[in-house]
């Protein structure tokens, strides 16, 4: 026996591998993902897949332009992109960000809605009744290990999922709050 095993109460060993206290498995709704938070291209289609699917129906996936935002996102450009397409389409846009995504995502909502408040009459929605806001917020559950084994921690990562929608259409789904 080694000295290390020793000291270990009988019945409990180091490898946690296979429990759900180890280190980074993020959790939603009480089910686990089997994602790592920092793994942010499977967290970003694991959102788009899975939990704006809980969220909104398939008919408004299907005509929405969606899109994630991350830390790195140039907001001008875009910014650019998501004025041309509310302004050619008139298209719903759902965008959706997690973590430490999420501040990012609310700069990106903010200047598009200034922008599109300043922009020419002839061809902004805002000037024509305008760009409503719905904003739901729902989050990862990420469970580490604690200071011991026997303990776990639970972090909780927001997941923001913001709708744009032109004043014309209707949007109406419960998790969603309008801002």
């Amino acid at each position: 026996m080694t000295e290390t095993q020793k000291r270990q109460p009988q019945g409990l060993s180091h490898d946690t591998r296979n429990s759900k206290s180890s280190a980074g498995m993020l959790f939603f709704e009480g089910k686990p993902t089997q994602l790592s938070p920092k793994d942010t291209v499977k967290c970003f289609k694991y959102i788009e897949k899975e939990v704006l699917r809980s969220l909104v129906s398939e008919k408004l996936l299907a005509e929405s332009y969606v899109k994630y935002v991350s830390k790195n996102t140039q907001i001008k450009d875009f910014v650019a992109e998501l004025q041309q397409r509310c302004t050619d389409s008139h298209q719903s846009i759902l965008l959706y960000s997690y973590g430490a995504h999420v501040q990012k995502a609310v700069t990106v909502v903010e200047i598009f809605k200034k922008e599109m408040r300043r922009g020419d009459a002839d061809d902004a929605p805002a000037q024509k009744g305008g760009i409503k806001q719905y904003n739901a917020l729902s989050c990862f559950v990420n469970v580490v290990q604690g200071r011991n084994e026997l303990l776990e921690r639970k972090l909780n990562i927001p997941v923001l999922i913001v709708a744009l929608v032109p004043s014309e259409r209707e949007f109406s789904f419960p998790k969603f709050t309008p801002q």
